[in-house]
């Protein structure tokens, strides 16, 4: 039941992907095609949740991507991008 209900969060956030709200809030859908493990998911949301101006992440193993609610004028969506990179999930394995 968990599953199904974080599941139906992130389908909330894919439905209004990229729209930013007066108060620079957005939602954002992110590529992370290194995640292979829930392990992984994991280490995503933490670190994501860490940083500055960042709501709520979804990191969904299925898909490789990463659903992320932030205010763009303290976390910017390369910002995001950077740190999935820095993670090592920027890329599939076998990937350069």
């Amino acid at each position: 039941m968990k599953r199904f209900i974080t599941l139906f969060a992130a389908v909330l956030l894919v439905s209004a992907c990229s729209e930013t709200t007066p108060d620079h809030r957005a939602d954002m859908q992110l590529a992370a095609p290194g995640m292979h493990c829930e392990g992984c998911t994991a280490t995503v949301e933490e670190t994501l949740m860490k940083m500055d101006g960042v709501d709520s992440v979804y990191a969904d193993l299925d898909s490789k991507n990463v659903f992320v609610h932030a205010d763009t004028t303290r976390s910017s969506r390369a910002a995001l991008e950077q740190m999935i990179d820095r993670l090592g999930f920027a890329r599939a394995p076998g990937e350069e």
